[in-house]
């Protein structure tokens, strides 16, 4: 279980968006025998601005959460292989005109190794995002393994932004 206070402020050689939120959470899992599985869900809520605009001073209400889910079987054998399915959802905010945020907030711009290069050096970002991933990894030595899957991602609200590459379409 976790419990995470970040509180954000505005400085005048640092411009923020004065963020004040409080993000609870836990993981469970079980990562021995054949079979293995791993469930994290985590809920956000507090305070923050639109912008880091020194002229935007209006609070939004900011309430998002997250899931991921991920279950395995392993195999003897040569390269001992694993197969895998995982989920990854991360809320996003569909109505820019109210007072509300509900965009999941990753708070450090933690990137994740989960979406493979595309979530370490792309578009794809933990916050409105829904992706499923179905995989297996090999054993290749003693100190190698290789993961091979196929990772649709899909906005979690498609009116809102995808995170990392800032495309929007307001239409939906």
């Amino acid at each position: 279980l976790y419990l995470l206070g970040f509180e954000e402020t505005d400085r005048p050689v640092f411009p923020a968006r004065e963020r004040d939120y409080l993000t609870i959470g836990g993981r469970l899992f079980d990562i021995t025998g054949p079979w293995q599985w791993e469930l994290e869900a985590a809920w956000q809520w507090g305070d923050a601005r639109a912008t880091p605009l020194p002229s935007d001073t209006d609070d939004l209400d900011q309430r998002a959460g997250m899931l991921h889910a991920e279950i395995s079987r392993g195999f003897d054998g040569p390269y001992q292989p694993r197969v895998f399915l995982k989920y990854n959802y991360a809320s996003g905010d569909g109505d820019f005109s109210d007072d509300k945020q509900e965009r999941f907030d990753t708070l450090f711009a933690a990137r994740r190794r989960d979406f493979g290069l595309l979530g370490l050096f792309g578009p794809l970002f933990f916050s409105n995002l829904s992706s499923p991933a179905l995989g297996v990894k090999l054993k290749a030595a003693h100190n190698v393994t290789v993961e091979s899957f196929y990772r649709p991602a899909w906005l979690a609200e498609k009116r809102d932004i995808m995170i990392g590459s800032g495309l929007a379409d307001p239409s939906g």
